[in-house]
């Protein structure tokens, strides 16, 4: 038996998983981890249950007809040991009728280059908005790992019931060798299943949906070592600069925040009201050509995501005045129509 430890990149808002190399060791360690991760997100309660949609696509991505049972049966395991803590808590599989509809996507890759790392076995993309998880791409590997001849169903459920993990918001790992979110892991074909800590951590992040704000944990430097972490503290530190009126060093940092983690809405939300007030400001300074450069950035950068839909509406007629006091009465109308589209 040999240990394997896989090294990438795991983000609190688009978490980009596979296994850690983790230097704790496993020793006596409390009964759950939540204050070890580097953050936490959750399904909001008007999310639940959590359809998910498991693409069957066989050309070019290894997958084989019994992948998908063995991938329901490990997102039913999370949902039976959570049941009585966190009866909310469910999936619903949905077939491709509904997939636009499913939560989480669960798709299937033999190209380990498409990973953040050459040994990593899985990943768990997640979009967020401001009421948390809004949907998760999640993509399991299809190759055996290196140094054996075929992809074992106990390994490929090792690695699915880490990613359904991460899907569901647990962003870093555990300490602990025993549990199924721990940073590395060990190439063999024995059953696995849930530690108790794996199921308490989870059930702390769940608890009080009826508030519907998940339990607030941020370790800095472990954020500080992942793309959406340093977006994140970087976000922060511009709305702190804008607040301050340090308008030109609030837009740098959050220029910066939006390439780090460019599918954050909320970061894009942010940047596109920055560069909205710039136009706005630019527009009374009488700079119709700088005024219409940061509204061209601000839809750019909100257009990419519905979530940000009423924001960019805002920033649409803004720019339809711009464009009607420069004498474009037909763009202007053109982005007005835009701007109360559905």
């Amino acid at each position: 038996m040999t240990r394997r430890t896989h090294k990438g990149k795991a983000v609190l808002l688009v978490l980009l998983c596979a296994f850690l190399s983790c230097s704790a060791s496993a020793q006596s360690q409390p009964d759950q981890y939540l204050s070890s991760l580097s953050g936490s997100l959750r399904f909001p309660k008007k999310r639940l249950p959590i359809a998910v949609y498991i693409d069957e696509t066989e050309k070019d991505t290894g997958y084989l007809p019994q992948y998908k049972e063995l991938l329901m049966s490990c997102f039913m395991q999370w949902q039976a040991a959570l049941k009585d803590k966190v009866p909310e808590l469910s999936f619903v599989f949905v077939d491709a009728s509904k997939k636009e509809q499913a939560a989480i996507l669960c798709t299937w890759t033999k190209k380990r280059e498409t990973m953040t790392s050459d040994k990593e076995d899985g990943r768990a993309n997640l979009v967020i908005d401001e009421e948390g998880i809004k949907s998760v791409t999640l993509t399991l590997l299809t190759l055996a790992p290196p140094g054996t001849k075929e992809l074992s169903p106990n390994y490929l459920s090792r690695v699915a019931l880490h990613e359904i993990g991460h899907a569901l918001g647990l962003s870093g790992h555990s300490p602990d060798a025993a549990d199924i979110m721990f940073g590395s892991i060990t190439v063999s074909d024995r059953p696995v299943a849930l530690s108790s800590r794996d199921i308490a951590t989870l059930s702390l992040l769940y608890s009080g949906l009826d508030k519907d704000k998940a339990p607030v944990v941020v370790n800095p430097e472990t954020m500080a070592q992942t793309a959406g972490g340093r977006a994140l503290m970087l976000s922060n530190e511009s709305n702190l600069a804008m607040k301050a009126g340090r308008f030109d060093e609030a837009l740098k940092k959050m220029e910066e925040a939006y390439k780090l983690d460019p599918t954050n809405a909320l970061i894009a939300r942010n940047l596109g009201g920055i560069y909205a007030n710039f136009a706005s400001i630019s527009m009374m300074a009488r700079n119709p050509v700088l005024s219409e450069s940061y509204f061209k950035k601000a839809i750019a950068t909100l257009e990419k995501d519905a979530a940000n839909k009423p924001v960019l509406s805002q920033v649409q007629r803004a720019y339809g005045s711009l464009l009607m006091m420069t004498g474009r009465a037909s763009e202007a109308e053109a982005m007005l129509k835009k701007s109360s589209s559905k």
